[in-house]
């Protein structure tokens, strides 16, 4: 679930007009990892890539973020510099708040507790993304993370939903903790299944619950 729907829509409606209207290339960077943190953006159109920079350089993408989402809170609430980077994955619109007046609205329409349950619900993604990169085999790992990733960012067409991943597989296997051939392989399993289209850097899930299923049916054959 994304920030917007911690918010009472007043509220949000009041976060929008703080901040200033902006649009995003593909690729175009809305916040990078080091700068100073002074401001916030609410995504309200497109999809973003959240990556950060290892000492060695090494650029590893942590999530993809969609509509209704919070960006940069973080640094800005606790006085940081941003931790991660973000880049717009497709054209992406957003409203860029100053870091004093998302402080100022957060008190004064008491979003304290909101910014505390949005915290906490990411914690357990996190948790439970983690938990599957320990504990499952590597189509299971696949196809939890897809299914993730198609009601949190997915394009709706129908039955079908696509994921634009903005990453090559090699960027989506390092995710998932797998090599590039392994991330290609465990793909062409989901394919030839029907589960999943491939293309160069979307996906298409032809059917979520079909995903879901499949997860839950072999994991009772692992168990």
């Amino acid at each position: 679930m994304n920030f917007h729907h911690y918010v009472p829509e007043p509220a949000w409606d009041e976060l929008l007009r703080g901040g200033t209207r902006r649009s995003y290339s593909p690729s175009a960077p809305l916040m990078q990892q080091g700068q100073t943190s002074d401001s916030v953006v609410v995504l309200i159109q497109g999809t973003v890539k959240v990556t950060e920079s290892s000492r060695a350089g090494q650029v590893v993408p942590l999530a993809l973020r969609g509509p209704g989402e919070l960006l940069g809170e973080v640094g800005v609430l606790l006085n940081q510099p941003r931790s991660a980077s973000v880049w717009a994955v497709n054209r992406c619109v957003g409203h860029s708040i100053p870091a004093s007046t998302f402080r100022s609205l957060v008190e004064r329409k008491q979003l304290t507790g909101a910014l505390h349950r949005f915290a906490l619900n990411r914690s357990l993604e996190k948790e439970a993304h983690l938990r599957s990169l320990r504990c499952d085999p590597t189509e299971i790992r696949m196809a939890r993370f897809l299914t993730h990733l198609a009601l949190e960012v997915g394009e709706r067409n129908g039955q079908s939903v696509t994921i634009q991943l903005g990453m090559d597989r090699a960027e989506l296997g390092l995710m998932l903790r797998m090599s590039r051939a392994t991330a290609i392989e465990t793909l062409g399993q989901l394919k030839a299944l029907g589960l999943i289209k491939c293309g160069r850097k979307h996906i298409e899930v032809a059917d979520i619950e079909a995903l879901g299923l499949y997860t839950s049916q072999e994991m009772r054959n692992v168990i």
